[in-house]
């Protein structure tokens, strides 16, 4: 049997637990996605009604709303 590496992060996350993972509140990440502040299929994804953030993308995009990005 193979053991789990539990020090990968994951690729994506549920809204409520992107927003315990990153301090936010999950309205806040709704807020942003309604707006269009949060793209689908690049910071989001919808699978069935379930909406689930992109980790490494969301970084990405607070990175570039902070003005931290190393680009």
């Amino acid at each position: 049997m193979q053991s789990i590496n539990r020090n990968i992060e994951p690729y994506s996350l549920t809204v409520n637990d992107a927003a315990k993972y990153f301090g936010f509140a999950a309205q806040t990440l709704y807020d942003w996605i309604s707006k269009g502040k949060l793209h689908r299929g690049i910071h989001y994804l919808k699978i069935g009604k379930k909406v689930v953030i992109v980790r490494e993308k969301f970084v990405e995009f607070m990175r570039d709303e902070d003005g931290s990005s190393d680009s």
